[in-house]
């Protein structure tokens, strides 16, 4: 109740921080509650703007990005797909896994690939979609 009812009560970012982490799920558990990915993915979001721990944010949002799909929830693995995306541009040895799944998710019915194609950075409109992308 403290984060809310008196956000003032919150002394330090590192209490958000340890809260944040206890509260990611397992990343090895077979299905993850969609209220625990949103977490995860902002987690992932949070490694790669804040700590530049790139690698595990890879393997966060790779996750989100698998488990939403395995929950059917494709319009939410959009979310994930984009954040790799991003990765991709320090973490080149992952482009063509990247890839990969881009293919696998624009083949999943309800994926609404042409709502997130204004999301999509612009290296990867060009490689999907060619030079006239935009």
């Amino acid at each position: 109740g403290l984060l809310h009812e008196r956000p003032d009560s919150i002394e330090s970012h590192d209490i958000i921080i340890e809260l944040a982490k206890s509260l990611l799920p397992n990343p090895k558990e077979e299905w993850i509650a969609p209220l625990h990915l949103k977490l995860a993915g902002s987690w992932g979001r949070y490694l790669t703007a804040t700590t530049k721990e790139y690698q595990s944010a890879y393997e966060w949002q790779t996750l989100c990005f698998r488990q939403w799909c395995q929950n059917g929830f494709y319009d939410q693995a959009s979310y994930p797909m984009c954040a790799l995306m991003e990765l991709s541009e320090v973490l080149p040895e992952h482009e063509d896994r990247i890839h990969r799944l881009w293919i696998e998710f624009a083949n999943k019915p309800n994926s609404k690939v042409s709502q997130i194609r204004r999301f999509i950075p612009q290296y990867w409109q060009v490689k999907l979609f060619g030079s006239n992308a935009r």
